[in-house]
């Protein structure tokens, strides 16, 4: 008699428990994750992904402290890649990387030795000026929805370019 009683107050003393347990999950309406039921946030929330320069732009950069945008093109010639990008037509502004390989990783470029990654930037008031050194991150290679990375160079002038963006870049 007395372990079946222990054993219904164990079960009712557990049961009492579970019923006060909040239910976690997210509670951020704004996560694709969103539960609407959970009262407890448990750091699952999933967001999506953000364009970094902006929707519908898969190009950017800052050069001398001034933000450059807006679509580029992938193309691949033998077996090296290009990025071509037209800037500002008005001043013939234009930038481009050509690059050897077919996997995500990073490409360098620098005084050396390292070829990876060829970068240049041009315009009417610099002129052309190409890279000196520096590096460009794919993150994701996949050339039918779209290289991701990131990207900055010194170039041969002093100027540096900074904050570069890939993002959905398709051929």
């Amino acid at each position: 008699m007395n372990k079946l009683f222990t054993l219904s107050i164990l079960f009712a003393a557990m049961t009492i428990v579970a019923c006060n347990k909040k239910k976690e999950g997210c509670t951020d309406p704004e996560a694709e994750n969103y539960n609407s039921t959970a009262e407890v946030d448990d750091e699952s929330c999933i967001y999506a992904a953000t364009a970094p320069c902006g929707e519908g732009i898969n190009y950017c950069f800052e050069y001398n402290g001034v933000t450059k945008s807006g679509t580029a093109i992938l193309t691949k010639q033998n077996i090296e890649w290009y990025i071509d990008w037209d800037g500002d037509t008005t001043i013939s502004e234009y930038a481009g990387m050509i690059f050897s390989g077919d996997t995500a990783g990073v490409y360098y470029r620098d005084t050396v030795d390292a070829n990876d990654v060829h970068f240049f930037f041009h315009d009417t008031q610099a002129g052309y000026s190409p890279a000196k050194e520096g590096n460009m991150t794919i993150s994701v290679f996949d050339t039918i929805n779209g290289l991701e990375g990131t990207f900055e160079f010194e170039l041969q002038d002093g100027t540096s370019i900074t904050n570069g963006h890939i993002y959905k870049l398709a051929k």
